[in-house]
Formats: structure tokens, C-alpha cells, sequence
């Protein structure tokens, strides 16, 4: 039921590990991801962003790895997961990507980064909706870089509609209507909207 769920294009949130002994979070996330076939996971750490060799909470002088096998995890006993989770994640061919959760946009950062060579491969042009300034300017970067990278893609398009409520964005939509306007970027024909602005405060 599962995998059928999920082919039909669903999206299916997994809560709660096995119910089995022995068996770590890391180890479901990685028992699920296998059972969906799943190119990657994202893990999310709290206030680490990536891979150490040591507790870099602990260890200021922790080296971080940029990129890693999962032989080179398990040789060296890196505690990114558990050897269970490694082994599984090998076995199935399935990347694991480490970022901080604690940084607003992270999230977005580590899916772009990891995808967006296969964005351009599919034809798929991103777009985004929202206000884009409220994230860091790493992440706007991020997200800047893959629209413009995509913006003459013609297939699917994948719409980011991040910090994004539907008034809101019609608000700030008329509004910089409004102001265009007033700079004269815009004819001067105001018709209709200030009734418009009370009908949707």
C-alpha cells in the first residue's frame, strides 16, 4: 500500500521508528527510504552541518569532510549514523545529505544543491512565490541560482511558495502595483483599487 501510495504521487510522512528493538531512528529512515527506492535522504542535525571526524560541539578543532563514502564512514567509525543505517543506505545506493535544521532555509539549500543538475537534465524550470528576503542570503543565493538557471527550461515547473499566504501575496502584489505606478513605471489608472485593498483587509 506504501509503495502504491507513493507512485501515485503522493506524499507520504513517516512518523515513529520500527517498533522493534535495536533498531535506531537512523536505521527506519533508512528501512523506509529503501522500501520507496529514494535517491537520497536529508538529515537533519541539530546545530551540525555536515559530517565530522569528531563532535565538532565538543572539539573545536573537528575536520569537517565535504564529501564521503559510506565504506570510508563505517572504516573510520564517523557517528553520522548508525552502522546499521550505513550499511543499508550502501547497499540500496542511497546519497545521505547532512545539514543544520537549525538555519532557516536549510532545507532548501541542501535539496538544490543536491538536485539541481537533474533539475536542468529533466527540463524542469523552478519558480518562487513569497517573500524571498525573509530567508539568509546564502539561501537566497541558493534559491536565485536555481531559477535562473532553469528560467529557459520548458517542462514541468516546480513552484517554491515558501513564507507565502494568498492575501498576503495579493497585498504586497497590488501594492507594488500601487507604487509602480506612482513612479510612473505603470498608466495612472487606479479604478477599483482601494476597494479592492478593503475587500481583502
Amino acid at each position: 500500500m506504501l509503495y502504491v501510495t507513493w507512485k501515485k504521487g503522493r506524499i507520504v510522512i513517516f512518523g515513529a521508528g520500527t517498533g522493534s528493538p535495536y533498531f535506531s531512528t537512523d536505521t527506519t529512515a533508512a528501512l523506509r527510504a529503501s522500501e520507496i527506492n529514494a535517491d537520497v535522504i536529508l538529515m537533519a542535525k541539530n546545530g551540525v552541518d555536515g559530517v565530522y571526524d569528531s563532535d565538532p560541539k565538543k572539539n573545536p578543532n573537528a575536520k569537517k569532510y565535504d564529501t564521503l563514502n559510506y565504506m570510508d564512514v563505517l572504516n573510520e567509525g564517523l557517528k553520522v549514523m548508525d552502522s546499521t543505517a550505513i550499511s543499508m543506505c550502501m547497499d540500496n545506493d542511497i546519497d545521505l545529505v547532512v545539514f543544520n535544521m537549525n538555519e532557516p532555509g536549510n532545507i532548501v539549500k541542501a535539496f538544490f544543491n543536491k538536485f539541481i543538475n537533474e533539475l536542468m537534465e529533466k527540463n524542469i524550470r523552478v519558480t518562487f512565490a513569497g517573500e524571498l528576503e525573509k530567508f539568509p542570503q546564502t539561501t537566497q543565493y541558493v534559491i536565485n541560482k536555481a531559477v535562473n538557471m532553469t528560467k529557459d527550461n520548458t517542462g514541468l515547473e516546480l513552484c517554491l511558495a515558501i513564507n507565502y499566504g494568498s492575501r498576503r501575496e495579493m497585498l504586497l502584489g497590488m501594492k507594488k502595483y500601487a507604487d509602480e505606478v506612482a513612479q510612473g513605471k505603470r498608466e495612472n489608472d487606479l479604478t477599483g483599487l482601494n476597494m479592492f485593498f478593503h475587500s481583502v483587509l
